[in-house]
């Protein structure tokens, strides 16, 4: 496997602890699981895209380099009459953002491949829909990690 793809699942399996750590969102009945690839239109859940690989932010003097990667989480639901599951799938995923930066100060951290090394995560629930059709609606959550890798 290349270094890109083991990142991708440790991030994958940090944020699987996260979700295996919150209760389940009752109110839709979804299973919450992460989902990767291309999804088609009738997909709903939460899906899991990398944005950016391995940017480089900064480059030390021994060679190692400061690198963001940046992850978005995608949660898509069916819209049903009354609208209260979306106002608790949104608050779900604040809770997930928050879940996910309190592991990362308590040092519960991605189990990432030999010369990449955590060094901080960002995690922002987005407060609006970003699904908004006449069958669908979606929130996101954006993360971002800074590894500190080897040459």
């Amino acid at each position: 496997m290349s270094r890109n793809t083991d990142i991708y699942k440790a991030v994958r399996d940090f944020i699987e602890t996260a979700l295996n750590a919150l209760p389940g969102v009752p109110e839709t009945g979804l299973q919450v699981e992460i989902a990767e690839g291309e999804a088609g239109e009738e997909w709903t859940g939460i899906r899991m895209k990398m944005n950016a690989s391995g940017a480089v932010a900064k480059r030390y003097i021994d060679g190692t380099r400061l690198e963001t990667w940046s992850f978005e989480l995608l949660s898509k639901q069916a819209i049903v009459p009354d609208g209260a599951e979306y106002i608790a799938f949104a608050v779900y995923l604040e809770e997930l953002s928050d879940r996910l930066q309190d592991m990362a100060r308590r040092r519960i951290i991605p189990q990432l491949p030999a010369g990449v090394k955590f060094k901080a995560m960002e995690a922002a629930a987005r407060p609006a829909q970003v699904i908004a059709t006449e069958k669908y609606s979606g929130y996101a959550l954006d993360l971002r990690f800074n590894l500190l890798c080897e040459g």
